[in-house]
């Protein structure tokens, strides 16, 4: 599924909080599944995870989890 190119956050002042948070977690959502496809890509269907490939994702989703309840 192709997806839209990221565009930048507004860089003005008074920017809409929310709208930034959103791009934010939306960029980190990307990241997360480009390191996953990468990963699925270079190691074949039956490789697995380390355990700090494990923990980073853990951390991701952690991170996606404090700014949706920022926003």
């Amino acid at each position: 599924m192709p997806s839209s190119p990221p565009t930048a956050p507004p860089s003005k002042p008074g920017a809409d909080p929310t709208v930034v948070t959103q791009w934010i977690a939306e960029t980190q959502a990307r990241r997360v599944k480009a390191e996953a496809d990468l990963r699925a890509a270079t190691r074949g269907p039956t490789a697995c995870m380390s355990q700090d490939e494990i923990a980073r994702i853990v951390r991701s989703i952690s991170d996606l989890t404090t700014v949706v309840q920022k926003s």
